[in-house]
């Protein structure tokens, strides 16, 4: 994806994490996995992570759902030993991937990524070429079991 819009929100990218210290990586994406730019301190695979994202952010869609909640999720968030990733809607089109350490001050970067999203959103909707982007939807609303699936089945491949 070569657009007008790319290499600004690489900068934007870049700017969150550098700024945010516990930031160590940023990736923005569609909502049907399609990997549009990324910005890190070490190297990541933006590809896979980038599908990942988009499947546990339908995910946390369609969980908010089944709780009787219609709307999408704020954001989904993942903690491990090592890592914390957030993963939040940027606008109906795309999602922004953050990683950082385990110990984190959570609500410090999930303020500093939704402001970032706001920005990205922005750049997008503001560029010649914003119809690439209003053309990626998110997969069709599908049940919690056929998207366990999906997860389940890129990641697998992701680790081969």
């Amino acid at each position: 994806m070569s657009q007008d819009f790319e290499k600004p929100c690489e900068q934007e990218l870049l700017r969150l994490v550098r700024e945010t210290e516990t930031i160590e990586a940023a990736i923005l994406c569609t909502v049907d996995g399609l990997p549009i730019t990324h910005a890190a301190k070490e190297g990541l695979p933006a590809d896979a992570l980038s599908a990942m994202s988009a499947s546990i952010l339908a995910l946390g869609d369609a969980i908010a759902g089944q709780t009787g909640y219609e709307g999408k999720s704020r954001q989904v968030v993942i903690e491990s030993a090592g890592r914390t990733v957030a993963i939040i809607h940027a606008g109906e089109n795309m999602a922004l991937t953050v990683v950082g350490g385990a110990n984190i001050n959570l609500g410090r970067v999930l303020g500093h990524a939704n402001l970032a999203a706001k920005k990205l959103l922005d750049i997008v909707t503001g560029s010649k070429d914003h119809r690439e982007i209003s053309d990626h939807q998110a997969p069709r609303k599908a049940s919690l079991e056929e998207l366990v699936k999906r997860v389940l089945q890129e990641a697998a491949e992701n680790n081969r």
